[in-house]
């Protein structure tokens, strides 16, 4: 006879901050197979698994239960209205950059970081890579600093916004770019108590 749990179909459901419930019926195999998948977490309050909210991982989830029956609420696949304020997603031509965005990206879901800090950090590191002159393998210290001024002389950049980019460009250089702690030192000086100054 076959267990109750799988003949019951597997239901997928949107969740907050980028992240999509999966309400899997238990069985050892299908257990290791969720496990797989980068990102995930055991939902201890709704008892079911969440899981980064892209494409890529419905298509791996798809493939991983090929074999059971699944349930796709249709909300995962409407477009998000564009809220009041929003401005096109910044593109990184295709090349060193964007590899080494993909790279950056795919640590921080390895490393367990939250979709949302991982969408903070990638937005940040995107547009740091846009604007660099140098190419990725040949960033240097000064280039992170006169970056971060930019963002404070020029563009007026809020504390919070330039303490997010301080943050995403520190991981940056550390999980994707090996960089030593003489390279982050040089990159990121001590700042002033109660001042944004990076001089």
């Amino acid at each position: 006879m076959i267990p109750d749990a799988i003949l019951r179909p597997i239901t997928v459901t949107p969740g907050p901050s980028g992240l999509i419930f999966v309400e899997l019926p238990y069985s050892h195999e299908r257990v290791q197979k969720i496990k797989t998948i980068s990102g995930r977490k055991w939902n201890d309050h709704r008892h079911c698994w969440a899981i980064p909210r892209t494409i890529r991982t419905i298509d791996r989830l798809k493939a991983l239960f090929s074999g059971d029956q699944i349930i796709l609420d249709p909300e995962l696949f409407k477009k998000k209205s564009k809220p009041v304020g929003w401005q096109p997603a910044i593109r990184v031509a295709p090349g060193p950059a964007s590899d080494l965005l993909r790279t950056f990206k795919d640590v921080l879901v390895q490393e367990a970081y939250s979709p949302h800090t991982i969408k903070i950090y990638t937005f940040h590191t995107r547009r740091f890579l846009k604007a660099l002159k140098n190419t990725p393998t040949d960033i240097q210290p000064q280039d992170i600093k006169y970056y971060l001024q930019h963002l404070q002389t020029k563009d007026k950049a809020a504390e919070t916004y330039t303490r997010q980019a301080i943050r995403a460009l520190k991981a940056l250089c550390r999980l994707a770019l090996h960089k030593p702690p003489e390279f982050v030192h040089e990159a990121f000086p001590p700042r002033e108590k109660n001042s944004t100054s990076l001089s």
